[in-house]
């Protein structure tokens, strides 16, 4: 579990530690009195009994010294466990802000760019859905350390995870493309293309399948790196699905 998944009561804490560092200074007050009141003498008459004697007051004095010392020690632990809370709340506060801040500020184009990504990632896991409900699990490993921070895992099911609540890096083919395809429609409006004509569809495929081929020709399959209009029909529609997710925004 993270630290931002446990709930402290920072009033409790703060009671608590300062009543065991108020316990701490009273038990050094009475350990440090000890000595003067068991005074120099033994009470045993021999020294093989005397001797055993001061030791185990010796033994007892530091161990009451430690004792005093691990309840000063528990009580700023306390202390600065409820300071650990006072600063999660906030940054929860202020992360919250951030993100309102966030939404009230993007433009429409960065809006439409989050729908169609979500759009592409709902058809992407349309074939997994099952029969009772969810979908065929798809377990990744993610590096994207804020959401590890928030989920305390960096497994997530990105089958059975919404696309804004996936890490940014499972997002990142998913936006990628809706960046593109988002740009390539605002660009045909202005030129006054047809944008549901069959013309304006192989374009815009096309652009769609050179960007994936930037960002992806290094793994891709041979039959994937050909030029738009040499690809298979499934291929060509693969692109084709990039475009119509982004049509009647």
């Amino acid at each position: 579990m993270l630290p931002a998944q446990v709930t402290i009561d920072a009033d409790s804490r703060y009671s608590s530690g300062r009543g065991l560092r108020t316990l701490a200074d009273e038990y050094a007050q009475f350990t440090e009195g000890l000595p003067s009141r068991w005074g120099d003498e033994t009470p045993l008459p021999y020294e093989e009994f005397a001797g055993p004697c001061r030791e185990l007051r010796r033994t007892l004095l530091e161990e009451c010294r430690q004792l005093s010392e691990r309840l000063r020690h528990t009580g700023d632990g306390q202390v600065v466990m409820a300071d650990m809370a006072d600063m999660a709340m906030l940054r929860q506060a202020m992360g919250s802000i951030g993100r309102i801040l966030k939404s009230l500020f993007r433009t429409p184009q960065a809006r439409r760019v989050d729908t169609v990504a979500g759009r592409l990632h709902d058809r992407w896991r349309a074939p997994r859905r099952l029969n009772g409900g969810g979908y065929e699990p798809r377990i990744k490993t993610t590096t994207d350390k804020a959401w590890v921070r928030k989920n305390g895992t960096d497994q997530v099911d990105i089958a059975n995870t919404d696309y804004k609540r996936l890490p940014r890096d499972w997002q990142k083919e998913n936006r990628d493309s809706a960046d593109v395809v988002v740009r390539l429609l605002r660009d045909g409006e202005r030129r006054g293309a047809d944008l549901r004509s069959e013309k304006f569809m192989e374009e815009a495929g096309e652009e769609v399948h050179k960007a994936w081929l930037r960002r992806n020709g290094e793994w891709a399959p041979a039959e994937q790196k050909l030029p738009y209009r040499q690809l298979s029909e499934p291929e060509k529609e693969k692109d084709r699905e990039v475009v119509r997710a982004a049509l009647g925004l």
